[in-house]
């Protein structure tokens, strides 16, 4: 009866230390699947900061692009008014050169008749 009782709670014993593997390895299991969640929401997370990090990196080179274009624009435009008026003035000034000189020569020529 010894015997019946000891083989009884061996066999107890086998089996609650296999239920406890068996728990163990349940726990492993949702532990490591637990684990990956975490690394693809971490993942999933940097790739979403990635692209609001890329739009927005866009939108400012594009946003300086664009203003960078407009000064050139503006640049271009204040140094051709300029240019402009400075031919102006340089026609201007040399058509009163010439007037003195066909004065001068129509004063000679009418000193001369």
């Amino acid at each position: 009866a010894l015997a019946v009782e000891y083989r009884a709670v061996v066999m107890e014993t086998a089996e609650e230390e296999s239920r406890r593997r068996k728990l163990l390895s349940t726990r492993h299991i949702l532990l490591k699947q637990l684990q990956e969640a975490e690394k693809r929401e971490i993942k999933e997370r940097f790739n979403m900061l990635q692209q609001a990090f890329t739009c927005w990196r866009e939108n400012t080179l594009d946003s300086r692009v664009h203003d960078g274009k407009a000064t050139a624009f503006y640049q271009w435009k204040t140094q051709l008014r300029a240019w402009r008026a400075w031919r102006r003035y340089h026609l201007a000034k040399r058509e009163e050169k010439e007037e003195m000189i066909r004065e001068a020569v129509f004063r000679e020529h009418k000193n001369a008749a």
